[in-house]
């Protein structure tokens, strides 16, 4: 499965890259979880005050809405987050289901899988960017 990468303090992020529409530089560190535009739609999540690892948001992710050949940036969902790092391909058998233990974190719904990288130390947590969107529209996570 191809990824980008981003690395946090504990562990880190892969956004599944089939999700993901592009990707920008971003200059605003917002001191919002969740931000919802009202000018243009969008939604702008914040995912290193989502897992309460503060650290500067440095791009951008926008998700794609199932029309391929919207280019308008309205209505969209964002997620700020640490520095995607580079792109890589995780092959489906090194992809773990998570352990039952991390059931007991709040956010743990939204990650699909774990992975364990030989030259890290840290997991690999994979992003499910559906469920992720689909919770913050339930107003589950905020």
């Amino acid at each position: 499965m191809r990824v980008f990468i981003s690395s946090y303090k504990l562990f880190s992020l892969a956004i599944p890259i089939r999700f993901v529409s592009s990707i920008f530089i971003n200059y605003d560190n917002s001191n919002y979880k969740i931000f919802h535009n009202h000018e243009n739609h969008n939604t702008y999540i914040s995912l290193p005050l989502l897992f309460n690892c503060p650290q500067d948001m440095r791009h951008g992710i926008v998700l794609k809405n199932g029309n391929t050949e919207d280019s308008q940036m309205e209505n969209k969902t964002i997620l700020l987050g640490a520095q995607v790092e580079n792109e890589i391909n995780i092959p489906s058998d090194n992809i773990y289901p998570l352990p039952k233990i991390l059931n007991v974190m709040q956010f743990s719904f939204i990650f699909s899988g774990i992975s364990f990288n030989k030259s890290s130390a840290y997991p690999i947590l994979l992003l499910n960017p559906e469920h992720l969107v689909q919770n913050i529209q339930k107003d589950l996570i905020i």
